[in-house]
């Protein structure tokens, strides 16, 4: 009977994984309802592309949650100091990290924005705090499917677990002007998993040469049930 309790539970807060503030009001309720509920709520905030669709409050409490799992040592070695909004002093309930399925550079950068002392951080410290939490979740966040690399940046490829992140990648959205005919070989060569395929090329003629390595990237993955590819301001799906 509790089984089926709790299956019950989970239909009804997954019908609520776009309402954060019933889910949250749910993981108020006890510790059974928290438990089902958390990773929900966590698994929408992830889902979003742009963080800033979420108020800044909200967005910090949950960079103040990730930051608790950042090495304090490292960031005391190369002297970061994090806005200690809600320290957090006891051990957490759940490991959180495992609660995210999506991933965007955006939300680093956020993060990076919103919980670095801005008077105290220079622009090279800030950047080693963005690629230490890029380490931190690809060593932590194991169920990640998602990830859009939508930008210049290319910090994450320095991470030494790189090529077991995107190995389970599920989905993978690329913005191919960022793209190296290098990176687009290695991504061929390690993206096994990938079922869903979203290329965007605002530079791209058809007349050009340089798009030939997106287009070797594309058909080696054939097996691919679903092609997105977003050419100039022309979007085609297969």
């Amino acid at each position: 009977m509790t089984q089926l309790i709790e299956d019950v539970l989970l239909l009804i807060f997954a019908e609520l994984h776009r309402d954060p503030a019933s889910l949250y009001s749910c993981i108020l309720a006890n510790k059974t309802w928290c438990r089902l509920a958390i990773p929900i709520l966590w698994e929408y905030f992830s889902c979003a592309y742009n963080p800033y669709i979420h108020k800044e409050e909200s967005r910090k409490k949950l960079y103040n949650v990730i930051a608790h799992f950042l090495p304090k040592d490292k960031l005391t070695e190369i002297n970061i100091e994090l806005l200690p909004s809600n320290p957090i002093s006891n051990e957490l309930l759940f490991n959180y990290m495992d609660f995210f399925t999506h991933l965007t550079p955006t939300w680093i950068e956020d993060m990076v924005q919103l919980t670095c002392k801005k008077d105290s951080t220079s622009v090279f410290n800030k950047l080693l705090l963005e690629y230490e939490i890029y380490f931190l979740i690809f060593s932590k966040c194991k169920n990640i499917r998602y990830f859009n690399w939508t930008k210049s940046k290319k910090l994450f490829l320095l991470c030494p677990n790189v090529k077991e992140f995107f190995s389970n990648l599920r989905h993978l959205k690329l913005n191919v002007e960022y793209m190296t005919p290098e990176i687009l070989f290695n991504l061929t060569a390690v993206c096994q998993n990938i079922t869903n395929l979203e290329v965007i090329n605002n530079n791209y003629d058809e007349d050009s040469k340089d798009d030939d390595d997106l287009i070797s990237f594309i058909r080696m993955k054939n097996n691919l049930p679903f092609l997105c590819a977003q050419l100039s301001d022309v979007i085609s799906k297969n």
